[in-house]
């Protein structure tokens, strides 16, 4: 399983796999509701982090100020909705649609089937929106770029504003828009004295989804009691030991509630983003031990912190730079670290380069690319590999996302080739509302929607939970 921050152009960003969606039942840290203090939060660092890392932390959560419309379904629409709420960014707009687009994981888009693999996939649908201004139908399409936690799921589409509405309805035969008799500002205001409008603010930042379907990283504690209710590991087991080791005794498996009771562990581990994301804070207070409980560590990591400089590559931009500044936050806030330590962890970025060798790649059976290492090239320029002696190595860069290429390669006897890696998952399943976890930070969100995974990771669907 993947987040979507390791999605790209549709593939895993390790593994260069393709990605598919699935419906799991997952844990998730409630990052939202520090959106707008991790966005704010950038300006303090305005000339001491690379002004990229700034743009594409501040596009990712993706913060806009809008309006919630709502408009009515025609008499012809099918189904018990009478109604279609969309998220309006701006009077213009309002004036300029001629459409509704909707995602796919909206409620008027069940019985509809998108054409996989398109970069931009489009589907119509039986049902058609009343223009809450002009009484204009506007006909409703299931769109792939319309994501279904931004907003309400549903927005206007306006061709004479943007290219990509311009040309869904060109292919789709959408008419013009209808001119109201008022300006567009007014006709909003009078919506939302109306009561069929509402301000809105939407958030393209997604709560984080920390569960990973392997068994190695670190163990979510977690139990399920016989009934089923998840149940948070007591702080005097943690933390959580798996019998994955000769001699190590794992932690017992007891409902925490009644101990004679029968219970099962959560199967899922955290994702490795978790413990990348405090390490900073405990090489503070490398004297510290577990033994002396929490007291010592927090005084003393706060006295170094925030760390003075930070050297990293530019791929953790809105992954382990973004975690961390949240994580950092989170421990503040839940007395782990002390009330006056710094809100941003990083004083300093510095984002270097790559070293890079010369490329030479081969493609393999599964069409990806392959990196080989100077070793493995013969001198006529094939490749020196058990069963690919026949392959002839390619030039220039690979035809996928370079992380990808980097890090997946053909395994061989050198120490140095890279075990392909299983990824994570960024769905969105419902979880309760809270668990203890190794640094008694993860709370859980409510949502409904899809995973998306790799279906080169060797996992297995599992069952969803009622």
């Amino acid at each position: 399983m993947i987040a979507d921050e390791q999605v790209v152009g549709g593939r895993c960003f390790r593994t260069g796999g393709p990605v598919e969606r699935r419906a799991l039942d997952q844990w998730f840290v409630r990052i939202t509701a520090y959106a707008d203090e991790l966005l704010d939060g950038l300006e303090s660092l305005r000339g001491r982090w690379p002004e990229h890392v700034l743009r594409m932390q501040r596009q990712w959560i993706g913060r806009r100020e809008g309006t919630k419309v709502r408009c009515s379904l025609a008499a012809s629409s099918p189904g018990q909705i009478g109604h279609v709420d969309v998220f309006v960014p701006d009077a213009a707009r309002l004036a300029a649609a001629t459409f509704v687009a909707i995602s796919p994981d909206h409620p008027l888009a069940q019985g509809t089937k998108l054409v996989p693999g398109r970069a931009l996939a489009v589907e119509p649908t039986v049902h058609v929106a009343v223009h809450p201004v002009t009484a204009a139908l506007l006909p409703v399409f299931v769109v792939s770029t319309v994501e279904a936690e931004v907003g309400t799921g549903a927005v206007l589409g306006a061709p004479s504003l943007d290219e990509v509405d311009a040309r869904i309805a060109e292919e789709h035969g959408v008419a013009e828009a209808a001119k109201g008799s008022d300006p567009p500002e007014v006709a909003l205001r009078a919506l939302l004295a109306a009561g069929t409008a509402a301000p809105m603010v939407a958030v393209r930042l997604r709560d984080w989804c920390v569960s990973r379907q392997r068994r190695w990283g670190a163990p979510i504690p977690v139990v399920y009691g016989a009934d089923g209710v998840a149940l948070p590991v007591p702080d005097e087991d943690l933390p959580v030991l798996l019998d994955d080791e000769p001699g190590r005794v794992a932690t017992p498996v007891v409902d925490p509630r009644d101990p004679s009771k029968p219970a099962r562990r959560e199967t899922d581990t955290f994702d490795t983003f978790w413990d990348s994301s405090f390490y900073f804070v405990r090489h503070a207070a490398p004297e510290w031990a577990p033994s002396e409980g929490e007291n010592g560590l927090p005084d003393a990591a706060a006295a170094w912190l925030p760390v003075d400089g930070y050297v990293g590559g530019v791929e953790h931009a809105v992954m382990h730079l973004l975690y961390a500044r949240f994580f950092h936050k989170a421990l503040i806030d839940l007395g782990l670290l002390p009330r006056g330590t710094p809100r941003e962890p990083f004083a300093r970025l510095v984002a270097q380069g790559h070293v890079r060798l010369p490329a030479r790649w081969i493609e393999g059976e599964d069409g990806r690319p392959h990196y080989l290492y100077p070793e493995q090239i013969g001198a006529d320029g094939r490749a020196k590999v058990p069963g690919l002696e026949v392959a002839r190595c390619r030039p220039g860069p690979p035809r996928r996302c370079p992380r990808a290429a980097r890090t997946s390669s053909i395994p061989t006897a050198s120490s140095r080739a890279t075990a392909r890696t299983r990824c994570g998952s960024s769905c969105s399943r419902s979880r309760p509302p809270r668990s203890i976890c190794s640094g008694r930070i993860a709370a859980s969100t409510a949502r409904g929607g899809s995973s998306r995974a790799c279906s080169s990771s060797p996992t297995r669907p599992r069952v969803r939970r009622a």
